[in-house]
C-alpha cells in the first residue's frame, strides 16, 4: 500500500481465508493505491479515498437518464436527454448545498439546463436533484459515450467533482471522414445532400481502350495518364497506376498483389483508389476479364472500367465495377481534392474484397469494407451501388433551446411565479449550433404532465443560419395549469422541424408550479417590494400600508416549498425591513431561487428572489 508516492509503506500476507487487516496513518489527502498479487494470479489494483473526519464526503452512487424524442430509452443523435444524479453522503457532517454545474466533455452534448437543486443531506443518506439537468445531442455525434463533469460545493466552500458517461447514440450513416476530410457517401445517404446515382456508361463494348497488361495479368499493373490534372489528399497527379487485382494508384504503381487489407495500412500500396481489392485472374487461360478506360469529355470525367473480371480459382465468379475520376474544375470541393465515384454493374462475391482509398503516407484513409466487414453506415455492394469519395462535408443544423423563460404578465397575477388556474406565456431563444442552415422551421410544443394543457403550441421561422438566434418575443406559446395541478416540477417537450422535416429534433424544458398564491387582501395593492433581486447579502423589504409597532411575518422557502426562515419583526421604521441572508437570523443561504412570503395587518403576498454569491 502507498499513499502520496509510489513507495510501498505497508505490506502484508493474509491468511488462509484471504483476510488481512492495516492500520493506517495516511500521510496526506492523497487516496492510498492497493494492489494485491498472488502466485498465478493476475494483480488487483485499487484505491481508497482519504476523508476528513467531521465534515461531508459526497459519493456519485447512480446515474438516471432518458431521452426526449421517440421515448424509446436510447439517447440518439437531434435528442434531448434528462439526468439525475444520486449523491451519497458518506461522511461525518450534513452537507449544505450552494452551487451545483453539469458541464458536458464531450463535442456533440450540450447542456442546455446545467444547474439544478438539492436538499442538505444528512451523513448516510443520498438524495438526487430536485429537477433534471437537460442536454442535447448533435444530430452529427460521432461518439457512443456523452462524457460529464458535475461540480457540488457546500456553504464552506468544499468542493466535490464527479466524471461520469453514459451511452448515446452515435451518428453512423456515413463513412468518415479520415484525418484529412474524406467521406464515402453511398447512394442512400439521400438526407446528406451528396448521394451519387447509379448512372452506368458501358465503354467496355466500343467506347473504351482497352488496357494490355505488359507480363502477367493475374497480377500486374500499368500506368495511364490522366486527361486532367486530379488532386488527392492535397497533391496534384497526372496519371495513375491501374492493378489487375482491383486497385488503383494515383501517380504510378508501387505494388500489384491480391493480398488485401484495411485502409490505411503500412506496406502496401500506397495512394490507392480500392473500389474491389481482391485476388482477380484477368489471363486468358484461367481467369477471364478486361479493363478499359475512357476520357468523357463532354461530362468532364474519366471512367475505368473492370469489365467481367473473374475471381482467382472460380473464373465463374465475375465482377464489373468502374471508377470515375471527375475533373474538379468541374466538379470543385471545398479542400479542391478531385471527387471518385464507384459504380458497381455485377457484384458476385465481394466478401473478400476491400473498398476504400489511402494517402501517400499510408496513415490517413478510410474503409468502406474489408472482408466482409462493413464500415459504420455502409450499405452492402449489390449491383447497382454507387459510392462518392469527396472531401464535402455533411452540414446539418443543431436547433437547440438556448433560453427561456415563462410569464404570467397578460393572464395571471404578475408575480412571476406558475401557480394552478394560470395561463402562461412561454418565450424560447432557438440557437443553431450546427454546420448548415436550417430553413422553414417549425417548433411544436407538447405537455409532458395531465395537468398543464398546452393551448397555442406553434412556432415558424424561415430561416436560423449558422451560429444564429432566433426567439418568439412577439408571439408566446401559451400553456394553461388545470387548477387542481400538484405543486412541483413540470416539464414540456419542444420538438423542432425543418427543411421539409428532413431535420427532427427535439428538447426539454422544466418549470415549477408553486401552491403558495400571491393575492392582496382588502384595499391593500402592491403593498411591498423586494430590492435588490437578484440579491447577495441582505435583502430590504420596502413596506406600505404598515405603521410603527405593526407585527410583520417573514418566511422564506426553497424551491421545493421547504420552509428555511420563519422571523416576525416589529416595523420600526414603517416602510423598511432587513433580511441579512448570509448569516444571523440562524441563515445562512445558499445561491439558487426562493420564495419569500411577507405577511402583516391584512394582507399578505408571495414573491420569488435569486440569490448569488
Amino acid at each position: 500500500m502507498c499513499n502520496a508516492g509510489t513507495s510501498i509503506y505497508l505490506r502484508g500476507y493474509t491468511d488462509r481465508d484471504g483476510n488481512i487487516s492495516f492500520s493506517i496513518i495516511p500521510q496526506s489527502m492523497s487516496p492510498i493505491f492497493v494492489t494485491v498479487t498472488g502466485r498465478n494470479l493476475y494483480p488487483y489494483e485499487g484505491v481508497v479515498n482519504v476523508r476528513e473526519e467531521g465534515v461531508p464526503y459526497l459519493q456519485l452512487i447512480d446515474i438516471e437518464f432518458s431521452d426526449v424524442g421517440n421515448n424509446n430509452g436510447i439517447i440518439e443523435p437531434g435528442e434531448g436527454g434528462l439526468l439525475f444524479l444520486h449523491i451519497l453522503n458518506a461522511g461525518d457532517a450534513v452537507f449544505v448545498p450552494d452551487f451545483n454545474v453539469l458541464r458536458s466533455l464531450t463535442q456533440g452534448v450540450y447542456v442546455s439546463d446545467s444547474i439544478s437543486f438539492f436538499d442538505e443531506i444528512a451523513p448516510g443518506d443520498s438524495a438526487r436533484n430536485i429537477k433534471p439537468f437537460i442536454f442535447n445531442i448533435s444530430p452529427l455525434n460521432k461518439d457512443s459515450v456523452a462524457n460529464f463533469e458535475f461540480q457540488l460545493v457546500d456553504t464552506s466552500n468544499r468542493s466535490f467533482t464527479f466524471r461520469f458517461s453514459i451511452p448515446i447514440q452515435p451518428f453512423i450513416f456515413i463513412t468518415g471522414p479520415d484525418d484529412y476530410g474524406y467521406f464515402i457517401y453511398d447512394h442512400t445517404d439521400t438526407l446528406t445532400g451528396f448521394a451519387p446515382h447509379f448512372e452506368w456508361l458501358e465503354i467496355a463494348t466500343g467506347l473504351g481502350t482497352q488496357i494490355t497488361f505488359p507480363t502477367n495479368p493475374d497480377a500486374d499493373t500499368a500506368t495511364i495518364p490522366l486527361p486532367f490534372s486530379f488532386p488527392f489528399y492535397g497533391i496534384t497527379y497526372n496519371s495513375i497506376g491501374i492493378c489487375t487485382n482491383g486497385f488503383i494508384e494515383m501517380g504510378n504503381s508501387t505494388f500489384r498483389f491480391a493480398q488485401n487489407t484495411t485502409l490505411p495500412s503500412v506496406g502496401g500500396p500506397k495512394r490507392v483508389v480500392a473500389p474491389f481489392w481482391t485476388d482477380l485472374d484477368l489471363r486468358t487461360n484461367t481467369g477471364y476479364g478486361n479493363v478499359y478506360y475512357y476520357y468523357d469529355q463532354s461530362n468532364h470525367r474519366f471512367i475505368v472500367e473492370f469489365y467481367q473480371c473473374a475471381h482467382y480459382g472460380a473464373r465463374n465468379v465475375r465482377e464489373t465495377f468502374q471508377v470515375v475520376f471527375l475533373d474538379p474544375t468541374y466538379y470543385p470541393t471545398p479542400t479542391g481534392d478531385g471527387e471518385i465515384l464507384f459504380l458497381y454493374h455485377t457484384v458476385s462475391d465481394p466478401s473478400g474484397c476491400t473498398v476504400g482509398i489511402e494517402d501517400h503516407t499510408e496513415t490517413r484513409g478510410l474503409t468502406y469494407l474489408h472482408n466482409g466487414s462493413y464500415s459504420h453506415g455502409a450499405v452492402p455492394l449489390q449491383n447497382g451501388t454507387a459510392l462518392l469519395i469527396t472531401t464535402k462535408s455533411l452540414e446539418m443544423p443543431w436547433v437547440v433551446v438556448s433560453s427561456y423563460s415563462l410569464e404570467d404578465k397578460v393572464t395571471g397575477n404578475g408575480d412571476g411565479i406558475a401557480q394552478p388556474g394560470e395561463t402562461l406565456q412561454v418565450y424560447v431563444t432557438l440557437l443553431n449550433r450546427g454546420n448548415g442552415d436550417i430553413h422553414n422551421v417549425s417548433a411544436i410544443l407538447r405537455s409532458f404532465d395531465s395537468d398543464v394543457v398546452v393551448i397555442d403550441s406553434m412556432l415558424s421561422f424561415e430561416l436560423i443560419g449558422v451560429g444564429d438566434s432566433v426567439s418568439n418575443g412577439n408571439s408566446p406559446l401559451l400553456i394553461y395549469i388545470d387548477s387542481s395541478a400538484t405543486e412541483g416540477w413540470k416539464g414540456l417537450q419542444l420538438l423542432t422541424l425543418g427543411d421539409g422535416e428532413h431535420y427532427v429534433g427535439s428538447t426539454y424544458l422544466n418549470f415549477q408550479v408553486s401552491l403558495m398564491s400571491s393575492i392582496s387582501e382588502g384595499n391593500i395593492k402592491n403593498t411591498f417590494s423586494l430590492y435588490p433581486n437578484p440579491c447577495k447579502d441582505k435583502l430590504f423589504i420596502s413596506l406600505s400600508g404598515v405603521n410603527a409597532g405593526d407585527e410583520v411575518e417573514i418566511s422564506i422557502y426553497n424551491i421545493a416549498g421547504r420552509q428555511l426562515l420563519n422571523l416576525k419583526e416589529r416595523a420600526i421604521n414603517p416602510h423598511l425591513l432587513i433580511i441579512n441572508l448570509s448569516e444571523g437570523n440562524g441563515l445562512k443561504l445558499p445561491q439558487g431561487v426562493y420564495f419569500v412570503k411577507v405577511r402583516a395587518r391584512q394582507f399578505q403576498k408571495v414573491s420569488k428572489i435569486v440569490k448569488v454569491k
